[in-house]
């Protein structure tokens, strides 16, 4: 698990978790994967004792080849939002020059690709998008901002506790320590 999770107590006894996946979930070492993923599960009870057996997803959905999700996932009411980079590691020195990263969304609880999802970013992200006043921001690399979504502002949202925005920041130190 490269990504930092996303999850929701829906006002119902079980929690949906939601995360996407930098490494093959199916075979870790496995050099040549090129598919990654973005996981739904629900614990049914998750104050209740543990299973014996490993939880199994809800839904997964395999993202196009080569497409990592590094910076987590964002999440309103009712979608999964993730941008993706092509690269072996979550910086800027390691990421593809001929392969852009991409927007994707799916609903929670059934993981069905939305309209729009797989679009290309024009670069990579490595931090999750931000939900703001139901639309979907993104940054690159390079500073470019994207937002998806139709043309209204000013709209009633669907924020739930996990939208707070999240930021991943990367900057070069000489001291190999992030600046107070």
């Amino acid at each position: 698990l490269v990504s930092r999770p996303g999850p929701i107590t829906d006002g119902k006894p079980s929690v949906l978790l939601f995360f996407g996946t930098g490494d093959n979930p199916d075979d870790p070492y496995d050099a040549t994967a090129s598919n990654y993923y973005v996981f739904g599960y629900t614990d049914p009870d998750p104050l209740g004792t543990c299973q014996s057996a490993p939880l199994a997803p809800t839904w997964k959905n395999a993202l196009d080849s080569g497409q990592r999700v590094w910076g987590g996932v964002s999440l309103d009411a009712n979608y999964v939002y993730v941008t993706t980079a092509v690269g072996n590691a979550a910086d800027a020195c390691n990421l593809d020059n001929n392969t852009s990263g991409k927007y994707y969304s799916f609903g929670q609880g059934d993981g069905v690709t939305q309209t729009g999802s797989g679009k290309d970013l024009g670069g990579h992200a490595l931090n999750s998008p931000v939900i703001y006043d139901g639309h979907v921001l993104s940054v690159n690399v390079v500073g470019t901002g994207t937002a998806y979504g139709d043309a209204n502002w000013n709209n009633k949202t669907n924020f739930t506790p996990a939208t707070a925005p999240r930021m991943i920041l990367w900057d070069v130190s000489s001291q190999s320590k992030l600046p107070k």
